[in-house]
């Protein structure tokens, strides 16, 4: 549902032609991931009746872990190539990015602001509200220089699925039924992952 609000948000001011899911690489490090072949199967049926949400395997397909900017440039240039037309490409996320935005460190602060030109779409998920997520645009310097850049998305109807809560659920036996679709369920118990 995140792509598809976001989607919303966005009609009023611009055409929003097509959205990617983009599986990152196996060394992004995040702990119970699966393999990307897996992820990628699993983004493909997630994505397989959208008219406009398709599956980017760029990332996942490289030897190494890509930086989320590179991964974008890379989208950038191969759209390119296939439209006749100018387009804009933003990061759509959870209000959860600008946390880790903010952490020190974390971002390479020049990959960040190109990042942040481009455009950036957050829905507000817990624990980071609108208030909370508009105060640390006003406390970081780069952030708040983008502030236009950054939509914030309210939850029209509070949906807290993740993929982190998906697979918590499966390590504890539970059903994931109505969580995603029934494909990917089947997909997932036909190859015993997350157990």
């Amino acid at each position: 549902r995140i792509m598809e609000m976001a989607r919303e948000a966005m009609q009023s001011s611009v055409h929003v032609a097509a959205g990617f899911l983009s599986p990152v690489h196996d060394r992004y490090g995040k702990e119970g991931m699966v393999p990307a072949a897996h992820r990628i199967a699993m983004a493909d049926l997630y994505c397989r009746d959208s008219e406009w949400i398709g599956v980017y395997e760029w990332e996942a397909e490289q030897t190494e872990w890509q930086p989320t900017i590179r991964v974008i440039e890379q989208l950038e240039a191969d759209l390119l190539q296939r439209l006749q037309q100018p387009f804009r490409v933003v990061l759509v996320g959870g209000t959860d990015l600008i946390a880790s935005f903010s952490q020190d460190g974390l971002w390479d602060q020049g990959d960040l602001e190109r990042i942040l030109r481009r455009g950036v779409v957050l829905i507000e998920r817990d624990p980071y509200p609108f208030a909370k997520v508009l105060s640390m645009i006003l406390a970081h310097p780069l952030l708040f220089a983008h502030r236009n850049a950054i939509t914030i998305v309210p939850q029209t109807v509070r949906n807290e699925v993740s993929s982190s809560m998906i697979r918590l659920l499966l390590r504890r036996g539970l059903s994931i039924d109505y969580l995603t679709s029934p494909q990917v369920t089947k997909y997932i118990q036909d190859h015993k992952l997350y157990q």
